[in-house]
């Protein structure tokens, strides 16, 4: 699991620390801020700053760098029980051609939610074809039990033609494309089969799920079965989630959810972090908020929006 990360030249960030992170971390601050920006440097575990760089619409690598004249060097330094490298060298002229990568590689699966629908990465239609013809099956109920939470009458889900998958959700008797539903129902697909697949090949190696932009799509009333759901699902099939928040109403969720299961099971498992400029300096710097300290923000500060 990520403990710690240190960023040079990278995006907006000159020299920017985090440390503290726990199972569950929720990022927030303006716009601007660097919160995409952190879930881009982490994807640098296992992704090639073209395909980042892909993510944005941008085919320049100069687009990623906090430049500096006298170097061209991107460091990002991860503590996971030891510590990681990763050392980006950039090529002289910062072409669009590839860059020499240096230091140690976290060996882990990174899923990376963007603030879109559609991510080709998400094989959903070969997820559940896996499981959808046998019953009973764990893992159709546990999908079953999780897109209940915005579409209460779901049934099952059907999955047909490989390789252009269709997606279908029974309920009330009859079938519908997922394609009918509206946004949230797709989000909280996208979310949640990286877990489902991972519980049907029995793996229980570590792995990342960033996600950007959580509240979109989601109804502030399923907030919180929606966190009770990461926190339990991160918590059983080790994954580490790192998602980013505009919304008050997501952060007063996520502190409530945190807190019940750090009574339930004895330990911290999630954690907010406020990212902001430094007045002084204007670099970007992270606040972790314990508990307590959130949640006497979000009640006292008329202000306070996790931004």
């Amino acid at each position: 699991m990520l403990e710690n990360i240190h960023i040079q030249n990278f995006r907006c960030f000159e020299d920017f620390k985090v440390e503290g992170f726990e199972r569950i971390n929720l990022i927030g601050g303006k716009n601007n801020s660097g919160k995409t920006c952190l879930l881009e440097a982490i994807q640098c575990i296992d992704k090639n700053l073209l395909t980042i760089a892909q993510q944005r619409g941008q085919k320049s690598l100069l687009s990623l760098t906090n430049y500096d004249v006298n170097s061209n060097k991107i460091t990002i330094n991860f503590k996971s029980g030891k510590n990681y490298q990763v050392e980006l060298i950039l090529p002289n002229g910062m072409s669009d051609s590839d860059y020499e990568r240096k230091g140690d590689r976290l060996e882990m699966k990174i899923q990376y939610i963007k603030n879109e629908i559609h991510n080709p990465e998400f094989k959903v239609g070969e997820t559940i074809e896996k499981f959808q013809f046998d019953y009973p099956n764990p893992m159709m109920e546990t999908l079953v039990e999780l897109l209940q939470i915005i579409e209460p009458k779901t049934k099952s889900l059907l999955s047909h033609g490989f390789p252009d998958y269709t997606i279908a959700i029974n309920s009330s008797n009859k079938q519908t494309s997922l394609s009918d539903f509206g946004d949230g129902l797709k989000y909280l697909l996208y979310y949640f089969i990286n877990f489902i697949d991972k519980k049907q090949n029995n793996d229980s190696s570590e792995s990342i799920l960033l996600i950007d932009e959580i509240e979109n799509g989601i109804h502030y009333t399923a907030q919180d079965e929606i966190w009770r759901a990461l926190f339990r699902l991160s918590k059983e099939l080790n994954v580490q989630v790192f998602a980013t928040t505009h919304s008050k109403e997501m952060i007063e969720q996520f502190n409530i959810v945190s807190k019940e299961f750090e009574i339930i099971n004895n330990e911290k498992t999630g954690a907010y972090f406020e990212m902001m400029r430094n007045v002084r300096t204007n670099k970007i710097v992270a606040h972790k908020y314990e508990a307590q300290d959130l949640e006497y923000s979000l009640d006292n500060e008329k202000t306070f929006r996790g931004e």
